[in-house]
């Protein structure tokens, strides 16, 4: 696993940041403070870094989730590379769950 991104955290490790995210949504009534986002491309496709980059800010815009908390990573699993995105719902400023509508 590699850890690509961590923005907006004070935290610079993975589980310090998602713990971050948690100590944050305390202060709300949210139960599901985070979005998770899987990218899994086709066995055929070789998707680079910069496309996985373009979804993910994509899904961002579309989600209401832009400048939030975000960890991004990538793995391998049986020679595939997947990336997976997760956002923080929690409007820190407003303290409120930012609500997703799917």
């Amino acid at each position: 696993m590699e850890v690509h991104d961590i923005r907006g955290f004070v935290s610079d490790d993975l589980v310090s940041a998602l713990k971050e995210a948690q100590a944050i949504s305390r202060g709300t009534k949210a139960k599901q403070f985070l979005f998770s986002l899987s990218l899994n491309p086709p066995p055929q496709e070789n998707v680079s870094t910069v496309d996985f980059e373009k979804a993910i800010e994509k899904a961002e815009e579309k989600l209401g989730l832009t400048n939030q908390l975000r960890a991004i990573v990538f793995h391998e699993k049986e020679g595939r590379r997947h990336c997976h995105a997760v956002w923080s719902r929690i409007d820190a400023n407003a303290m409120r769950t930012i609500s997703l509508s799917l």
